[in-house]
Order: C-alpha cells, then structure tokens, then sequence
C-alpha cells in the first residue's frame, strides 16, 4: 500500500514512523509539506520517503491512500491542491478534527471515497484510539487500508455515523476515548450515536515509563 500525507505534522510523522516500524518500506510513503525545515526534518528521520513541497501531480502519482493531516483551517485549501489528481486514489482518510465529509468531498471536486478519522492525543505514542467513519462510497478495501493505516498507533473503533466523531470532540474528557466509556456503560447494546459492540482493551508496554503499543513512538517525538 503505498501512502501520500498531505501535512508532515506530528501525527503523519507517528503514523508513518508506525508504518515503517512494522516493515512498511519507506518509499512507499510520502508526505507534502510546505515549511523546508520540516520538510529537512523529515527527510532525515525517514530516508526513502518522498519529500514534496508541494502537492502536484507527482506527490499523489500512485497513491492508493490520500491522508489529509493538515488543520482544520487548512483543510479547504489542501484539498483543493489535490483535486486535480485524486481520481486514482483508492481512498482518501482525513484525520483532521471538525471537518465533515461533505466538505472535504466539495473541496475536492466530488471525490465522495472518504474516510474521516478522529486519533486521540495518545496515538502520538502508540496508545490511542481512533474513531473512524467512512462515507457509503467507500468499498470493503478502502476501509481495511484506513484502519490498517491507523491500528500502527493503537485501536480503531469504526463508528454508524459521522455525528459520533462530532459528539466526541466536543467532549471535555478525552475525545474518542469518550466514545469507548459511553460504550461500555451501554455493555453489548448499541449506543444511539452509533457505536458497535466493546472494544477488547490492551495493556500497552512501557518504555522509559511511557505508554507505549503499537509502532508509532520511537523516542523522538517532537516536542
């Protein structure tokens, strides 16, 4: 599966320092960011991933899995710097907060193969959790490659409907962790703002007193 990031942030460095801890080959990810020294800082931690500044037809050539990680207030334009190039590209998985569907599929031109995506703080060290969404559009293969991208940080809990991951970002105690506490309060019952059955909850390992379960942190989180 090959990966394009639009944004070379701290989440898209965990995600793909996750990939590659697990043997995903560097070359097949790339990222675009517009800052040089980060766009440097990247290419430096991980040799073989394709460095843009920008995101022209090269940066999305191949792409099976767009993931948009840039802030919400960037996200229009962001998506709008990929229309052009995005017919090819199997799914598109936005991790940005707030951002609905529907928005993201006009910005883009029409593109409707969406999954939306909300990782908890704790996935920057490979302990969180994700709820995830995808549009009806969206096909068994491109569901598999949205969560496969995200498990490398810890759980994903795929969610009946978007207003689930609207109703948990405006949590005060902990976002899509929330999701997992009203979840459990219900048991085996399905929650009314869309969640399936309890999660299986594991006990991340430790390093150097941090959490740590999947392949996301490797001691060099930026600060």
């Amino acid at each position: 599966m090959t990966i394009t990031f639009i944004g070379g942030g701290n989440m898209a460095t965990a995600i793909a320092g996750g990939q590659i801890a697990r043997g995903r080959p560097a070359g097949d990810l790339a990222v675009v960011e517009p800052i040089e020294a980060q766009r440097a800082k990247l290419a430096r931690r991980f040799p073989g991933m394709r460095v843009h500044a920008a995101a022209g037809a090269d940066a999305i050539a191949g792409a099976e899995v767009v993931v948009l990680a840039v802030k919400p207030q960037h996200m229009r334009e962001a998506c709008r710097s990929i229309a052009a190039h995005i017919d090819r590209v199997g799914v598109v998985l936005s991790i940005a907060a707030g951002t609905r569907v529907r928005d993201i599929a006009r910005w883009l031109g029409g593109c409707d193969r969406i999954v939306r995506a909300m990782p908890n703080t704790p996935a920057l060290v490979g302990a969180g959790l994700s709820g995830l969404w995808a549009a009806p559009s969206v096909d068994a293969r491109g569901r598999a490659s949205a969560a496969a991208i995200l498990e490398v940080c810890g759980e994903v809990l795929w969610v009946g409907r978007e207003e689930a991951l609207d109703a948990s970002a405006e949590r005060a105690d902990g976002g899509a962790r929330g999701l997992v506490r009203d979840d459990e309060r219900l048991g085996d019952r399905r929650w009314d703002r869309g969640l399936g059955p309890s999660l299986r909850r594991r006990e991340p390992r430790r390093i150097d007193g941090r959490r740590f379960d999947g392949g996301c942190f490797d001691g060099r989180l930026d600060r």
